[in-house]
This record gives structure tokens, C-alpha cells and sequence, in this order.
């Protein structure tokens, strides 16, 4: 920095003694101009004088010739003249009062001419005259004094505007040396800056054996926050809990946000694995306390992944996304918690991304199909519609379960896709029912809110509906509850868009979620769908057999068909008779068949009994 500023002062030195040495050559090129002029004009004055002269001169009038001089007062230049007679004799003279003009109290140098006077071609005299150069000089000196000034004006001006121009593109520097390693928002260190203190502290393990451990922390629930909230509280709490990071932990440790609501951090040298869960298990309650923002108490929850160095990796790449995994097998484990990475986690890990490689061939190569579990009206045990549901057959795993792939499918944005393929194959499979003349059942079409979860997929889905002429009588969709009545998640409006268009919705699993009795009673044309553990719980207790007779009630007032799930013994088949149950699905009714059985099977209704 002192050599940058010694170096600029010296290249502001060097401009200004440039740009002072022209100025000097130019005062001199300018004395001697206005010098030449000065010449000029003393001898076109003695000329004039002269001229006036004449007369006075031929014919010896001295007192003329005096009068005549005396108008050389009006040039203060002029400080003596004389007229001369032929003979030599001086006739008249004038000398200034003022005496010799003084520079700075110094005498100045003077000019002379001496020009004969002519009468009729006949010399009648001569007249001699000298003038100071004292206005050239002073004109001289003002010109070098406003050179001068101007050029300090201009070294100041430089010097002050380069050191502001300096201090700028300084701060600018520093703004982008601060954003390329700082969280503009939480202002904690960013992944840039992490990545840094992470290598440093693998060259540490490496050259000392210095352990350290990864905290990987992602907060459960945040986007709730924003959806709810807005994006100004989400971000006041983003800001809250970086703080509260930034506390709890020792000055040598180190914390980081590295995106969204996803924090890292860094415990250096801790005295144990037990110390490090102890640390783990304190993050995860210090970030699930309440934040206050404005007149509202927000609160989310935490889940910690954690990786030891050297034990879980001894490269920054490896302990990172080790301690990522482990932060996500804490999510699935029900969230709000800590894990610590270990070799069962790297094999989830390893088989899920083989899962999501094998999705993606799968959705290429169209190796998804469609079966069909009827839904029996159970008064009239005739089919009322069916649940279209999605298949995969891999070429070497063999039948993979729905339950297994749909969350990886949801996880890595391919839920969009298949949701269109599936919509596709059920227009194809309604296309072909129609042909054949069959009476044909709404088919049902399970929706996965993550289809929607960007604009594009929303509009990608109506779109695709409008073109295959999927209308209402045709197909209805299921919803889980936990969106189908979460106004946070936008599910409220899902719903809203789909039941303008005329479309039932069947509210899925229900029981298993916390629903808005009001939210439920606010859907136009729904349809519940009891879970399998309630029907199960039937035949373990009075106490799940209530749960379903007072959800049946509560339809029954509500006016909403009820579709009891999963049923697959006599027992529970037995008990839904009783308690009125309307619609009834399960192995024991009808395993998910082929459209080619489900075409028997409407055919074989069709023909009377």
C-alpha cells in the first residue's frame, strides 16, 4: 500500500515538473512576441510624433516641438524623447515624470529608436525615443504566475481526484474480494471461503495429523417459512440462525453458508466423536428454538450431518459430501436430528445415485407401465373406478417398488416428466377402452405436488391435459392430504385450478397428515381416501375402529364419498359394510391388473347377470 502511494506521488511529480517545464518555454516564447510588439508600437508612435513635428522643426519653434512631445505622457512605456535639429542641436525633449519604471523593485531593460523626419524629401530633423520593457516583463510574469496557478490547480485536482478515484476502485477491490468470499446476506463466510478453510485444514491432517470434523446443517421446514411468511422473514431468519451458529461455536471453528438454507461447519481439533455428537445434538436444539420476526414466532427445525477427518475421508470432496449425505439420511430418519456418515450411509448413498442414473435411462427408454386396482362401490359391488398406478421393470433389478423410486424421482426433477408420461398412457388406455365400446370408469391419476413445484411443470401439466382432451368425466387425480389441504405449499391453489376445470380430486391417505377440517370442507367435489393403517387399526382395537366411523360420519355430513384403502381380509371388508362405507380398494377386492384385464373385467360387468 506505501508503495502504490509513494509511487503515484511520484508520477504526480513527474507530470507537474513536465507540464511546468512547457509552461517556462512557453512564457518565453510569449515574452518575445509581445516584446516584438512592443518595438512595433514604439516605432510607429515616433513616426506619429514625428510626423506631428514637422513644422516645428523646418521653422525652429521650440515651443511647439515641446507641446508636440508632451503627448508621449499617454504612453507610460515611453520614459524619454527628444527632437534634433539637422545640426544636431536638440530643439525639445520630454522625459517621464514616473522616472524609470521598477519590477519588483529591480530596473528593467529599455528599447530606443531613432527615425529621421523628412519635409518635401528635405531632412528637417530626427526624433530619438526609448520605452521600458517593464509591461512585457510584468505580462511576462503574470503569464508564468497563471501558468503556474493552473498547474498547481491542476496537480492538486489530480492528486485529490486520482486519490478518490484510487479510494474507489479500491473499495471496489475490497466489495469484490469480500463478495467472492462472504455471504452478502448473513455476512458469514460462503462456500468460496469455506472450501479455503476446508483445504487448509486437510493440509493441517495431512502435514500434523490435526483431526477435524464437517458439520453438514440444512434447515427442515424453510421453505414453509417463505411460502408462509415471505422471502424478507425467510431471509430474517436465515440471519437469526447464522448468528446463533456463529456463537455457539469456539473462535477456531469455523461456519459457513454455502446455499439456501444449507450451512457447513468446520470443528477443529475436537476432543472426541462423543464431543462432536454433543455439539451436533446442541446445534440441532439452539436452531429449532423460536425466532422472532416482527409480531411472529417462527420456528424450524435442523438436520446435521456429520463427517470425521480422518475416519470418513481425508479429501475436502469426500468428507463434504459425505457430511451431505449424512445430513440427508437425517431427513429421512424423520428430520430434526444428527447423523453421523458411515459405510451403510455411503452404500445408501452409492444406490440411490445408481437409482437415479437407472430413472433416467428408465424415463428414456420408456420402460415405466401402467396397471389399474379397481374401486368397488361396495352397495352395489360393481367397479366405480380405478387407480391407475405406475410400474418399473428394470432390465437387471427387476420390479422396482413405486415407494422406493417415486421419492428419487421427486428428489432429482424427473416427477415432472413421468407425471406427463403417465397422463399420456391413460388418454392412450381411455382411447382403446372407447374403442371397444365399454362403459368406461374415471380412471384415477396420483399427482406428486413436486410436479408442480416449478411454473413451467404447472403449465407444462395443464397443457398436456388440454391436448390429450382428458375430460372431467373421464379422469379424476389424487392428492396426498398433506398437500391437497396445505395453503402453505400452494396446494390450496392446485386444488382451486383443478376444480375450476371441473376435475374430482381424491384427498390421499387420509388420516396420516394434520388437516384443515375448514380447508376440506372448502373443496367443491372431493373424495376421501382412508389410509391402510386406519383399516388396519379397525381390527386391533376399538379405538381405530372409532376413528374410522367418525371420519365415515363426518363425510356422510360433509357429503363426500369415502374410498376405504388397502383392505385385505374379510374382517375389515365386513366391518366397512357395516359402518356404510361407500368405495372400497385392496388385494382382497382386486389386485392392480393390466388394462387388457381391466378390459375383461368391464366387459364381463357389462353382460347381464
Amino acid at each position: 500500500m506505501r508503495g502504490g502511494k509513494r509511487r503515484r506521488i511520484r508520477e504526480i511529480v513527474i507530470s507537474t515538473g513536465v507540464t511546468l517545464c512547457l509552461v517556462g518555454v512557453l512564457a518565453v516564447i510569449q515574452h518575445f512576441i509581445w516584446q516584438a510588439a512592443a518595438e512595433r508600437g514604439l516605432l510607429s508612435l515616433a513616426r506619429v510624433v514625428g510626423s506631428n513635428s514637422t513644422a516645428a522643426l523646418a521653422f525652429g519653434n521650440a515651443a511647439d516641438a515641446a507641446e508636440i512631445l508632451a503627448a508621449c505622457e499617454s504612453a507610460p512605456a515611453v520614459t524619454r524623447a527628444r527632437l534634433v535639429l539637422p545640426g544636431g542641436r536638440v530643439i525639445a525633449q520630454y522625459s517621464a515624470a514616473h522616472g524609470e519604471p521598477l519590477l519588483l523593485g529591480l530596473p528593467m531593460p529599455a528599447i530606443a529608436v531613432d527615425e529621421a523626419i523628412q519635409l518635401q524629401g528635405r531632412a528637417v530633423g530626427r526624433i530619438e525615443m526609448s520605452a521600458s520593457l517593464e509591461p512585457v516583463f510584468r505580462q511576462t510574469l503574470y503569464f508564468l504566475g497563471s501558468g503556474l496557478a493552473v498547474v498547481c490547480i491542476g496537480a492538486i485536482l489530480a492528486a485529490f481526484f486520482s486519490a478518490r478515484l484510487r479510494q474507489s476502485v479500491v473499495f471496489a477491490e475490497e466489495r469484490m474480494a469480500y463478495l467472492a468470499l462472504y455471504d452478502t446476506l448473513t455476512g458469514l463466510p460462503n462456500r468460496n471461503s469455506f472450501r479455503d478453510a476446508l483445504d487448509a485444514a486437510v493440509a493441517r491432517l495431512r502435514r500434523d495429523g490435526r483431526e477435524f470434523a464437517v458439520l453438514f446443517v440444512d434447515f427442515d421446514g424453510f421453505k414453509q417459512v417463505n411460502d408462509t411468511h415471505g422471502h424478507a422473514a425467510g431471509d430474517q431468519v436465515l440471519i437469526d440462525l447464522g448468528k446463533r451458529l456463529e456463537r455457539s461455536l469456539r473462535a477456531n471453528d469455523f461456519v459457513a453458508r454455502i446455499s439456501g438454507d444449507e450451512f457447513v461447519v468446520l470443528l477443529d481439533q475436537p476432543d472426541s466423536a462423543e464431543a462432536v455428537g454433543r455439539i451436533a445434538a446442541k446445534l440441532v436444539e439452539l436452531m429449532g428454538q423460536p425466532i422472532r420476526v416482527g409480531e411472529r414466532s417462527i420456528t424450524v427445525g435442523a438436520s446435521v450431518g456429520v463427517a470425521l477427518a480422518p475416519a470418513d475421508g481425508v479429501t475436502a470432496n469426500e468428507l463434504l459430501q459425505r457430511a451431505d449425505a449424512a445430513m440427508y439420511h437425517a431427513k429421512q430418519r424423520g428430520k430434526n436430528g444428527y447423523q453421523f456418515f458411515s459405510s451403510v450411509i455411503e452404500q445408501q448413498t452409492r444406490q440411490r445415485l445408481e437409482l437415479e442414473q437407472a430413472l433416467r435411462e428408465a424415463c428414456a427408454r420408456e420402460q415405466f407401465r401402467l396397471v389399474y386396482q379397481p374401486i368397488y362401490d361396495l352397495r352395489s359391488g360393481r367397479v366405480a373406478s380405478a387407480e391407475a398406478l405406475l410400474r418399473w421393470n428394470h432390465p437387471q433389478r427387476g420390479p422396482v417398488s413405486p415407494a422406493e423410486f417415486i421419492p428419487v424421482a421427486e428428489d432429482c426433477g424427473l416427477i415432472p416428466e413421468i407425471g406427463l408420461a403417465v397422463l399420456r398412457r391413460v388418454a392412450a388406455d381411455l382411447v382403446g377402452l372407447a374403442a371397444k365400446g365399454i362403459a368406461i370408469p374415471p380412471l384415477a391419476v396420483n399427482l406428486s405436488f413436486r410436479q408442480f413445484a416449478r411454473n413451467e411443470g404447472e403449465a407444462l401439466f395443464f397443457r398436456e391435459l388440454d391436448r390429450l382432451g382428458l375430460a372431467p368425466d373421464r379422469i379424476e387425480f389424487e392428492l396426498t392430504e398433506s398437500v391437497s389441504l396445505n395453503e402453505a405449499q400452494g396446494g390450496r391453489a392446485l386444488v382451486e385450478r383443478l376444480e375450476a376445470r371441473g376435475y374430482r380430486l381424491a384427498v390421499d391417505d387420509f388420516g396420516t397428515g394434520y388437516s384443515s377440517l375448514g380447508a376440506l370442507c372448502g373443496m367443491k367435489n372431493a373424495k376421501l381416501k382412508i389410509d391402510r393403517s386406519l383399516i388396519r387399526a379397525m381390527g386391533e382395537g376399538s379405538q381405530g375402529l372409532a376413528i374410522v366411523d367418525a371420519v365415515l360420519r363426518m363425510a356422510r355430513a360433509l357429503s363426500i364419498p369415502v374410498v376405504a384403502e388397502g383392505i385385505e381380509t374379510e374382517a375389515e371388508l365386513s366391518t366397512l359394510y357395516a359402518l356404510d362405507c361407500d368405495y372400497g380398494q385392496g388385494f382382497l377386492l382386486a389386485k392392480p391388473i393390466s388394462v387388457d384385464e381391466l378390459t375383461v373385467l368391464l366387459a364381463a360387468e357389462a353382460i347381464p347377470a
